[in-house]
């Protein structure tokens, strides 16, 4: 009695039938390789997706570092120039300043410091 691989052997199937055949065995052999590599790719593709994904959040990020640098630079620039505006009032206040006589001792007023105005030197289309 010769039983095909097509047969089942006390109700298994037939690739535990054929185990013992080489050529069955070198077939699953492939399929679990075969198997294997394409959860492999689909893994590879996963991780190619996350990196396209990280380039453009780090792309981003740089652009938000840039304009948060350029800010700071901003600042830096305003803050660098109080020291001028403080020194301006300053002299403003020292030149203004009454000079006691008997005058200013008698009628006291008091003392009103000038406005300043900072006056633009460019024209809004060339700022």
């Amino acid at each position: 009695m010769h039983r095909s691989s097509r047969q089942t052997n006390f109700g298994f199937s037939d690739q535990t039938a054929t185990l013992a055949d080489p050529t069955a065995t070198t077939s699953s052999q492939l399929l679990a390789r075969l198997a294997e590599k394409k959860a492999e790719l689909e893994h590879l593709q996963q991780m190619r997706e996350a990196s396209v994904r990280m380039v453009t959040y780090f792309e981003e990020l740089g652009r938000g570092i840039e304009g948060l640098a350029d800010g700071a630079q901003a600042v830096a620039n305003v803050l660098s120039n109080w020291s001028h505006v403080f020194r301006v009032m300053s002299l403003t206040a020292h030149s203004t300043e009454p000079h006691l006589t008997e005058d200013t001792v008698a009628n006291p007023t008091p003392a009103v410091h000038p406005v300043l105005v900072k006056i633009p030197t460019l024209g809004a289309g060339e700022r």
